[in-house]
């Protein structure tokens, strides 16, 4: 597929291409799949970072005894090593923490079974760490370290170079490539080419979601030119459905649905959620660059003047509607306010939790009761990014869903509008007032009519 690669280097149209490059092009990460094996930075530390860095770390550590790094833990305390490798009962180590004696009792912290495991099995196996000498400290207080901060998510994707394969005749675009160099080690190669019917389908399919016409069938297979199908590609991805098609996975990933919103009572809330829809079908149509459409989400409300502005542009609305992703989140704070702060914080929780899996590559849900144990968010920083949502959200000034309506107009025309509307106000009074006067009159004259009929009524 030549036409533009269905996708543009830095265009909306090629977030969903773009999100599957990005694996390929980052380094590869060892795995414990691969080397069961215990390593010290992705099985031990961990365990040390929760029960032990308090009182061993740093400048002056308990006994001597620093429990940052491999290399100091390994060179032991005062008294001499605590870890003889490849004898784990023999480790002073697992002595005292299998004893109970380590942590001490005050701290109420113990391992547990299956975390003393894994120190035995770690030292039996024969301490292995990444780097014994140089690996970086654990701080108290969960502080990130050098090795947490190579975590995939904080890595910068790189362009690998393109390898070289046997069936180079096959390779269409450096994606061909890749891919047929992960088969030729399997033994495999790519299948033939698939009939033109095949391809039209998948295109339609993949790009609108939809299967093609029948006319629209027969005038591509009727299209001998060489370039027919890079022509259908460009064609497709103009369609105003592209957008569509595609812009319902960021709306997946917003968490936007177009489910009516009712408050406690069961009463419909009057919302406008799909103006963002809308917005992300044209960001996406449009070709808007992805760091732009981030950004627009995120605070389209700092790109524009829209407090000042006489006249709202439809650039000013467009950035004012893309911050709606920030409002996708579940908000209750329309019921029971005797919890409100409760609440309110759950609802900019959830905002965290949204920009973080869906932008981040993180799970910060973890770190709002305690440092996260697998993705390295310290809780300080977790609540430090919570900040940064609550003075938008404003805790203590907190709109409900049914308060949080913005006007689309600017407030000078708000100001003419409801000028206007009151002339018409005062117009459609002097109207209401004839017509009653006429309709008074109407009535007193058939009332007196009907008892002139010879001073009786009929």
């Amino acid at each position: 597929m030549t036409a533009r690669n269905c996708m543009k280097t830095s265009s909306s149209r090629g977030l969903a291409l773009g999100l599957a490059l990005a694996f390929v092009a980052l380094p590869a990460i060892p795995s414990q799949a691969a080397d069961d094996a215990p390593l010290f930075e992705r099985d031990i530390r961990p365990i040390l970072q929760a029960h032990c860095v308090k009182c061993h770390a740093h400048t002056d550590p308990e006994a001597g005894l620093d429990l940052s790094t491999a290399g100091s833990l390994l060179k032991g305390s005062d008294d001499g090593p605590i870890v003889i490798a490849g004898s784990a009962e023999q480790s002073s180590l697992v002595q005292k923490i299998a004893s109970g004696e380590m942590p001490p009792s005050k701290e109420n912290n113990p391992l547990s079974d299956a975390q003393i495991a894994l120190v035995r099995a770690w030292i039996a196996g024969g301490t292995r760490a990444t780097d014994a000498e140089t690996s970086s400290p654990v701080a108290p207080g969960s502080q990130v370290t050098d090795e947490d901060r190579t975590f995939w998510a904080f890595r910068t994707p790189i362009a690998p170079p393109v390898p070289t394969v046997k069936a180079h005749d096959r390779v269409r675009s450096p994606i061909d490539a890749f891919l047929l160099a992960r088969q030729e080690t399997k033994g495999l190669a790519f299948s033939k080419d698939a009939h033109r019917l095949t391809l039209l389908r998948r295109a339609y399919l993949d790009l609108l979601g939809l299967p093609p016409q029948p006319d629209e069938i027969e005038a591509f297979l009727a299209d001998a030119s060489a370039d027919a199908y890079e022509r259908l590609i460009d064609r497709l991805l103009d369609s105003p459905h592209y957008g569509e098609r595609w812009g319902r996975h960021w709306l997946d990933v917003a968490g936007y649905t177009d489910s009516p919103h009712c408050d406690v009572n069961g009463k419909f809330l009057p919302v406008d959620d799909w103006r963002y829809r809308d917005y992300v079908v044209s960001s996406f149509n449009d070709d808007k660059p992805y760091d732009r459409f981030l950004t627009e989400q995120l605070a389209g409300d700092e790109l524009v003047d829209w407090a000042s502005a006489s006249k709202y542009t439809p650039e000013i609305l467009e950035a004012l509607i893309a911050t709606g992703y920030l409002r996708t989140t579940p908000d209750w704070t329309h019921g029971d306010q005797t919890q409100a702060y409760r609440y309110r914080y759950d609802t900019v929780g959830r905002v965290v939790e949204n920009v973080s899996t869906g932008l981040l590559g993180l799970t910060m849900g973890c770190a709002r009761c305690h440092s996260h144990k697998f993705d390295p968010i310290p809780q300080q920083d977790y609540y430090r990014m919570l900040a940064v949502f609550a003075t938008a959200y404003n805790l203590d000034d907190w709109k409900r869903p049914e308060q949080r309506f913005l006007p689309d107009i600017s407030q000078s025309d708000q100001q003419e509008l409801a000028a206007h509307n009151a002339r018409l106000d005062e117009r459609v009074a002097e109207l209401r007032e004839q017509l009653e006067q006429l309709e008074r009159a109407e009535r007193e004259r058939l009332f007196a009519e009907r008892l002139s009929v010879d001073g009786v009524m009929t």
